[in-house]
């Protein structure tokens, strides 16, 4: 059975402690819920608090005391059951503890008893319970513009909501029709779910565009809008200088005549509207304080006429960012309002919209941007270095979602990095090292180990015995941890035959040199010839002692990729043409079981993600390991 209690009644505390305590029964919360006396009473019939909790019940809602002492003396009777009962009432009532204190003010046995059940509720994991379920909700919204895909300034904004959050609203800001795209909107719901947000509710500003559109109507009709057919560049200039506009003291009446007509302009295509026709130039303007020394309250534009109809409403009518998002924040039941402090000077406005049509206010608490170095944040001019560069919005160089994880860096450590930074005010361009740091550290404990080579120049290696025939001294196949930091990720089979080392290494070696070949043991160079290289096998050498550690593969078998490594994008805040670079390497054979998408570590040469939509691997930032020259 389910109990629904009112959390504001004063004896909500004790029965959810009781009933939980003593039942298996669950309790939910609803604001003005009666308490049902004959559900209580059936509820712990039987139970061992059932007499005390009637008596309790009784004495309480009558709100009579008297009796307390008597009910404290049977403490010393059952205190098992009596603890309890008393227990959940000590918290219930401020006036009922200041009574119970006073009466056992000169009895030590029951003042004992009291400060033991102060003592345990501290601890007590009902008490625990209660007080988290009592919490007040936060609903918090994230509400990107569906323009462009996400960019790091905006995870920085998911990951806060979501942290904040109990309830999480992501709600598509489609106010401006002529950006708004359906594929942006695909493109975002995809780029969430890589974000691994919890569970949300979808919707859209424009799904409350006729409420909108009767709040407008509602601020002209209380006189605090006005219709205004000022020119845009006139109009900036009177902002700018604190000049009321002609039209600042129309009448209400005309003022609402003017509106309606915008509406039902919105309506008709742009085409069929004459040229005539003076509507058109028409904007909705808030008529707030023209001389504020805060701009953004210099009477704002709140609603204007597009050229083009909005694919969800139909209309041409367009309220603005700054007008609906209030409004909306307001009905969806939002709590706290998380945005960053570059909005700081419009938060006046936002209240005051609340104010003037009379809504609930949500709380805004503002952050810093996320700023790194060598880096575009701006939607804008990342959509003309794509647009320029015949790049795409998840080219790795590209600061967006896809980009940064196709560059290989963990959403793990992406979501550790923004928590970190937290709701910190301070603005300052960050560098990317510290970042990068975290990432290497953690893919150090998670990432396969493979052997990969340079194409170019490798060097064969081959093995004679001491009367210089050729032999494979080793097993055909071997069998090794994927990752000995990790034992659990399992076994890989290294073949042994054909053996091959990078051009880096095998220039290093010199003759009677001993190295070691990792995993299978130490070799000594008998002689080098063009790329061969005739090894003798030492299974007796100490790997301990030899100065280099030498990665190969096996040719047969090994897969061909393409290794890249990407630099920043801009070069002097233009694009880098040369921030591209990519190389041939050989991989070993099992190798065929990474999947797109995985991190793994080439040994001695980088951490990698092998990239999807290319299938060659790109090299995690800062992780590529210096060769000795």
């Amino acid at each position: 059975m389910e109990v629904i209690l009112d959390p504001r009644h004063f004896l909500t505390a004790s029965l959810f402690y009781l009933i939980r305590k003593y039942t298996e029964h669950l309790v939910k919360f609803e604001e003005n819920t009666s308490i049902d006396h004959e559900k209580i009473k059936m509820i712990f019939a039987g139970c061992p608090v059932e007499k005390h909790v009637n008596r309790l019940l009784q004495k309480m809602e009558a709100g009579h005391i008297e009796e307390t002492e008597k009910l404290l003396e049977q403490c010393s009777e059952d205190i098992s059951v009596l603890k309890d009962v008393y227990y959940s009432f000590l918290y219930t009532d401020k006036k009922f503890l200041n009574q119970i204190k006073k009466e056992l003010k000169n009895k030590e046995s029951h003042d004992s008893h009291l400060h033991q059940f102060e003592n345990e509720y501290k601890t007590d994991t009902l008490a625990q319970e209660f007080k988290k379920m009592m919490k007040p909700k936060e609903t918090c919204r994230f509400p990107p513009e569906p323009s462009g895909y996400l960019h790091l300034g905006h995870v920085k904004a998911a990951f806060l909501n979501n942290n904040l959050s109990d309830n999480l609203i992501v709600r598509f800001d489609d106010t401006n029709q002529e950006k708004s795209s359906d594929v942006f909107e695909k493109a975002i719901l995809e780029d969430l779910k890589l974000l691994q947000l919890k569970e949300f509710k979808l919707s859209r500003s424009s799904d409350f565009h006729p409420k909108i559109v009767e709040l407008c109507r509602k601020m002209i009709a209380d006189g605090n809008a006005y219709c205004d057919d000022t020119d845009k560049e006139q109009m900036n200039i009177e902002r700018m200088d604190g000049i009321e506009s002609k039209r600042r003291n129309v009448d209400i009446k005309t003022n609402l005549a003017v509106f309606e007509k915008m509406v039902e302009n919105g309506l008709k295509d742009f085409a069929q509207i004459d040229e005539k026709d003076n509507i058109e130039k028409y904007c909705v303007r808030a008529k707030i304080a023209v001389n504020s020394n805060n701009k953004a309250l210099r009477d704002p534009v709140i609603c204007r006429l597009k050229k083009i109809k909005h694919p969800r409403t139909n209309s041409r009518f367009s309220p603005t960012y700054d007008f609906s998002c209030p409004i909306v924040d307001s009905i969806e039941g939002v709590t706290t309002v998380l945005r960053t402090n570059e909005f700081r000077d419009r938060n006046e406005q936002y209240f005051w919209i609340l104010d003037a049509l009379q809504l609930r206010k949500p709380k805004i608490q503002d952050f810093s941007r996320l700023n790194f170095e060598n880096t575009c944040l701006s939607k804008r001019k990342l959509r003309t270095l794509i647009e320029e560069n015949n790049l795409t919005w998840d080219d790795p160089r590209i600061p967006t979602v896809k980009g940064i994880l196709r560059l290989g860096l963990h959403i793990t450590v992406l979501k550790e990095y923004i928590i970190m930074q937290g709701m910190k005010q301070s603005s300052h361009v960050t560098s990317w090292d510290k970042i990068w740091a975290m990432n290497k550290k953690y893919l150090d404990k998670v990432c396969n180990r493979y052997f990969a080579i340079k194409e170019d120049g490798k060097y064969h290696i081959k093995f004679v015995d001491e009367s210089n025939n050729e032999i494979e001294p080793f097993e055909e196949k071997v069998s090794w941890p994927l990752n000995k930091k990790d034992l659990q990720a399992g076994q890989k089979e290294v073949l042994t035959r054909n053996i091959a080392i990078s051009q880096e290494d095998g220039d290093l070696l010199e003759t009677n040199e001993e190295f070691t070949l990792m995993i299978v043991g130490n070799c000594i160079v008998k002689e080098k010839n063009d790329n061969i290289i005739t090894c003798i096998s030492n299974p007796d050498g100490d790997i301990k002692k030899t100065k280099r550690k030498i990665s190969w593969i096996s040719l047969d078998e090994c897969h061909r990729h393409e290794l890249v490594q990407y630099s920043d994008l801009l070069k002097d805040d233009q694009f880098d043409p040369h921030s591209k670079k990519s190389e041939t390497i050989l991989v070993e054979k099992a190798s065929q079981n990474i999947q797109p998408g995985e991190m793994v570590q080439f040994e001695r040469i980088a951490f990698v993600r092998r990239d999807p939509p290319t299938d060659s691997y790109v090299v995690v930032p800062c992780t590529l390991q210096k060769r000795e020259n």
